[in-house]
């Protein structure tokens, strides 16, 4: 919010004759980024005038200061009367944008009379299309959780409806290719152990990998693919803490993967 009395021309109050300036307005830095690639998404800057005195001119810029950069200017169509709020959209698809923004706005009155002095004010604000969507940013990341499925084939010349395994191994290799410290959860609902589906979980760090080897002697395989060729499904859950209040470099291809296979399967 800019008040009157800080703005020349308007400052005293009284006749005004035509005349033109500028406003800076900074708006508060987004503390938990630093950086971001705008995939998808619009900034509106809402503007109030509470002058006392129509604008009749209003043309603002949107500028990126921790880039030193413009992301584009629109002008108010037919000005800001007095009492009057109006915004002008920013789309920044595309875009590479810093933690914090200002709004430059170039004004100008054809003159009036400004009755009193002293609450008058021109306030302005920002806000963002939901949803506003990123490809890449420096930044606090929530918790946060992915799932999804791998299916293996059971590589059998004929249905299993339901067996009993004296052997065999299921070897997973889990990759976390991500930033984040993360836990994956597979869950097997095709095999049973102990009269519940199959539940393998490992914690695993940034950037790395894990090879697990399950022993399925016992385990029963009831599979839910009843036709030929069957299917074994392994449901994933990824999920990880997120960043708490640090930032880190994180894009929208970077990853969890699973890779899983079956070998020395017999029936009992």
């Amino acid at each position: 919010t800019v008040p009157q009395s800080s703005i020349a021309p308007l400052a005293l109050g009284g006749t005004i004759p035509a005349a033109g300036f500028t406003l800076n307005n900074d708006f508060p830095v987004f503390s938990s980024m630093t950086s971001a690639t705008v995939a998808n998404g619009f900034i509106w800057v809402v503007m109030h005038n509470n002058l006392g005195i129509d604008l009749d001119s209003v043309e603002i810029t949107l500028h990126d200061i921790g880039f030193g950069i413009p992301l584009g200017s629109q002008i108010l169509p037919g000005g800001l009367t007095n009492g009057e709020t109006d915004s002008v959209q920013f789309d920044l698809t595309g875009f590479t944008i810093s933690n914090q923004m200002r709004a430059m706005s170039s004004c100008h009155t054809a003159g009036g009379t400004i009755l009193s002095t002293g609450t008058q004010d021109i306030s302005s604000a920002i806000v963002f299309s939901s949803p506003f969507a990123v490809s890449a940013a420096t930044a606090a990341i929530p918790a946060l959780s992915r799932s999804f499925s791998q299916d293996v084939g059971l590589n059998r010349s004929t249905a299993v409806y339901q067996a009993t395994l004296g052997g065999g191994t299921l070897s997973i290799s889990i990759a976390n290719n991500t930033p984040l410290p993360s836990t994956v959860t597979l869950t097997l609902p095709d095999f049973i152990q102990g009269g519940l589906p199959l539940v393998v979980s490992r914690d695993i760090a940034a950037y790395s990998s894990s090879n697990v080897n399950v022993d399925l002697i016992d385990a029963s395989l009831v599979p839910r693919d009843s036709s030929y060729p069957q299917n074994i499904s392994i449901d994933v859950l990824a999920s990880s803490p997120g960043s708490d209040a640090g930032q880190i470099a994180i894009n929208q291809n970077q990853s969890f993967s699973v890779s899983a296979g079956m070998s020395g399967l017999w029936v009992r």
